[in-house]
């Protein structure tokens, strides 16, 4: 499987921000993309992805 990085500076943004905007932005592109191919967001988002995970599972909320 042949894998193509596309890297990105978000300097004075959120990264949830960043990748829900790219989301959008390549949600036509990705629906016309051939069988077999693929977008996926990875790296320090997918880094925040799994820690919010850990962190809602550790941290519970207060009851009301």
């Amino acid at each position: 499987m042949r894998r193509v990085a596309a890297e990105a500076n978000i300097r004075g943004r959120d990264l949830g921000g960043f990748v829900a905007e790219a989301k959008k932005s390549l949600a036509q592109i990705e629906s016309e993309l051939p069988p077999g191919y693929f977008l996926e967001f990875g790296g320090q988002f997918e880094n925040q992805q799994r820690a919010m995970q850990r962190l809602s599972i550790v941290v519970p909320l207060p009851c009301s």
